[in-house]
């Protein structure tokens, strides 16, 4: 329950930053998420609409109609979505700036004793590290899911006339390939939290290495093979636990892609 609390909290706390700084991109939202739904169902409702014209010897003025709507249905959906996917990249690098600005002012406003503690420092790896996934990564899990449920609905109403439980397994597909994807995210939630103290004394060293001021005492002092022992053995031991949790989220991958299939 708690889990859950969490992640509506999460979710209606993403919602109100892309409300202040992007309040268009909310606008066009339910645009896409509905047009990337129904697109899938164009080359499934024309063609049996056709054949059953053809079958039943309609006038192919109205075949020649159907075919036209399909074409142009489908070209309209796809330049949409298109379009709508290249302005989401460029309001997507936008945030990234705008959050960028936001958790450093804060981070310039912290008393000097509060940022040498690590505890700080962590959130701001964290901050950071989420910063790096963005907010298309928040925003493509609410896509799939809206996606999917819609077209749930749009299946569920086409499928109707054939078997009532045909509709049974669609649902407990969608359900499953929700809580799938949920376990796929947990695994990544929990690498990010434990690879907090690897990327801290990662991002300590690659800046003391890359800072003028102390390249001098490196240099004079010959410390230097020291320091890269350490960001290496920082990095494999930080590729090790990538290497486990991407081992982990592919199995459940692999499950979710089968089930949407």
């Amino acid at each position: 329950m708690k889990s859950i609390l969490r992640t509506i909290h999460s979710y209606v706390f993403m919602l109100s930053l892309l409300k202040k700084s992007q309040s268009k991109r909310l606008i066009i939202f339910p645009i896409y998420v509905i047009f990337k739904a129904i697109l899938p169902f164009i080359p499934i409702v024309f063609p049996a609409l056709i054949i059953n014209n053809l079958v039943s010897s309609s006038d192919w003025k109205t075949i020649l109609f159907l075919i036209v709507c399909m074409c142009l249905s489908g070209f309209i959906l796809k330049f949409v979505i298109e379009v709508l996917d290249e302005y989401d990249i460029v309001w997507e690098a936008c945030f990234a700036f705008q959050m960028t600005g936001i958790i450093l002012k804060k981070y310039m406003e912290l008393d000097i004793e509060d940022i040498e503690t690590p505890e700080i420092y962590d959130k701001f790896s964290m901050a950071d590290a989420a910063l790096e996934k963005g907010i298309g990564y928040f925003l493509d899990s609410i896509k799939e899911l809206s996606i999917e449920i819609i077209e749930l609905i749009i299946a569920s109403v086409l499928i109707a006339a054939l078997h009532p439980i045909i509709i049974i397994v669609l649902i407990g597909c969608t359900f499953l390939s929700s809580w799938i994807q949920k376990k796929r995210m947990q695994f990544e939630r929990d690498f990010d939290v434990e690879s907090i103290g690897e990327r801290r004394k990662y991002s300590y060293f690659y800046d003391t290495v890359n800072d003028f001021i102390y390249g001098k005492e490196i240099r004079i002092y010959g410390i230097k093979d020291k320091f890269m022992a350490r960001i290496g053995a920082l990095t494999d031991k930080y590729i090790s636990m990538l290497r486990k949790t991407k081992a982990k989220s592919n199995k459940w991958q692999v499950f979710y892609n089968l089930i949407n299939y």
